[in-house]
């Protein structure tokens, strides 16, 4: 973990971050509380796929950006009531 804040991308997977943040992962909410966690540099990308979570639509697997500016879920444009606010 002591490389995490030195690095400019970073693309665990979801269990890899859930042991790096000590944390469960479950929704969207849980993932981008993640980047503060790890203490990324400031222009730092973190990129995970390859998951579902609790909020993630029913037969779909996401791809998720966490950047300065907030999150991007590539594939998945839909609002949803249980997912933070894009900021991308």
């Amino acid at each position: 973990m002591q490389l995490l804040p030195m690095t400019d991308i970073a693309t665990p997977n979801r269990f890899e971050l859930s042991w790096l943040t000590e944390r469960k992962l479950a929704t969207t909410w849980d993932l981008v509380a993640t980047r503060q966690v790890l203490r990324f540099a400031p222009e730092a990308q973190l990129i995970t796929s390859g998951r579902a979570l609790e909020d993630t639509t029913p037969g779909e697997i996401e791809t998720t950006i966490l950047g300065p500016r907030g999150y991007h879920q590539p594939a998945s444009d839909e609002a949803s009531p249980n997912r933070p606010a894009r900021h991308w």
